[in-house]
């Protein structure tokens, strides 16, 4: 925790996030009626897309305004990489009553059935060769292959992916990510006709799906399809790995990927495509406007809390997990912002935000590791374990 007492900066920041305090009883920007926050809401996290730090703003919302979380009873995923049992992966309320379900989990009709109705989904993709290429640098799919630390391990499993995936117990992270993470069977991932089925799906199902390479134009969409405050949205980016553990694709490389996680180009392409009608639909001069709102409001958060993005473990203010070989950027608060909850909630790590959270949502009605173990749930996930997952 950040544990200094310098208040200075906490008028600052705070005055920026109260300025629109009684703003929720507001009128949507883009269609200019008057609208209510929506406050269940249903976030699929996609690994390696941009989703801690959509996620960031989901937990920033539901603290700030007392909501309830779906959470693990340990850890930060729920149940993944298997899929979401409503029995096994979560703590439950007495009352069973839910509003935010944004942790990382295998999407399966019980997410459906634990939140309410008319909950929001949302969603975030990216180009699929970037997600690739971070999932096997992150999850360390060279030790799966035996070629541990080997700097040709990417180039090597594509030129014969099908050869190496088959030869692996544990193929998650190495193919079609994105798809994975939505619940469709790798059985599918072959047939063409079933992947756009599957597509078509998700495309009805989900209100917003982010796009990360338009991440500021998904974001005045967020706030708007919500009903919330520009302050709302107000994000940085977290988990972010430091350039030097970034595999260098060659072209040939990038092409490769994409044959391979065609399913994943699929949902890309059809998704990206949906984005750009909504934001015809917005009015592009008047996302442009907006978007110039979001940047200053954020450099104006950027400004007051923080000091430095890229601080590695040991100088962070907050140590986040990192994969052996892998260095991921961590933030400094400057030192007048270290005790404005504001600035810390928007550097803190997920890992660590989620453990506070369950703290703060069930108290110490949490059972212990070696009951959630004797009951057969939430066993900690280890990528690069040579296990098999259903």
């Amino acid at each position: 925790m950040v544990n200094s007492k310098n208040t200075k900066g906490k008028r600052t920041v705070n005055k920026v996030e109260k300025k629109n305090k009684n703003s929720y009883a507001m009128k949507n920007s883009n269609s200019g009626n008057e609208c209510t926050p929506k406050q269940d809401i249903i976030f699929t996290k996609v690994h390696k897309s941009g989703s801690s730090t959509v996620q960031n703003i989901f937990l920033r919302y539901g603290d700030k305004h007392d909501l309830t979380f779906v959470l693990p009873p340990m850890g930060h995923h729920l149940g993944y990489p298997n899929y979401f049992n409503k029995e096994k992966h979560m703590l439950h309320t007495k009352d069973e009553k839910y509003n935010i379900f944004c942790h990382h989990a295998r999407f399966s009709p019980d997410v459906t059935e634990v939140m309410p109705k008319d909950s929001v989904y949302i969603s975030i993709v990216r180009d699929p060769v970037d997600v690739f290429e971070s999932a096997f640098t992150y999850f360390k799919i060279d030790y799966r292959m035996g070629k541990v630390d080997n700097p040709q391990a990417l180039s090597i499993f594509l030129s014969n992916p099908e050869k190496y995936s088959k030869s692996m117990r544990n193929t998650v992270h190495t193919r079609n990510n994105m798809l994975y993470d939505y619940g469709i069977p790798a059985e599918t991932f072959n047939d063409e006709a079933k992947l756009q089925s599957a597509i078509d799906e998700i495309s009805e199902k989900f209100s917003l799906i982010i796009i990360g390479e338009h991440f500021e134009e998904s974001l005045i969409l967020l706030k708007d399809l919500l009903c919330w405050t520009l302050e709302d949205v107000v994000v940085f980016r977290l988990n972010a790995r430091n350039e030097n553990s970034v595999t260098k694709l060659s072209e040939q490389d990038r092409e490769r990927i994409r044959d391979w996680n065609k399913g994943d180009v699929m949902l890309y392409k059809h998704f990206n495509q949906t984005l750009w009608q909504k934001i015809a639909r917005y009015g592009r001069d008047k996302m442009a406007a907006e978007v110039d709102k979001l940047h200053k409001l954020t450099n104006r958060y950027y400004k007051n809390c923080v000091q430095s993005d890229h601080a590695l473990n040991g100088d962070a203010d907050f140590d986040v997990w990192e994969p052996r070989g892998v260095k991921i950027n961590g933030f400094i608060l400057k030192e007048e912002a270290k005790a404005n909850p504001v600035c810390e909630r928007m550097v803190k790590p997920e890992i660590l935000y989620t453990e506070e959270l369950r703290r703060k949502q069930f108290g110490t009605n949490i059972p212990r590791r070696g009951q959630l173990r004797k009951r057969g749930i939430q066993k900690r996930f280890n990528p690069n374990q040579n296990q098999r997952y259903a």
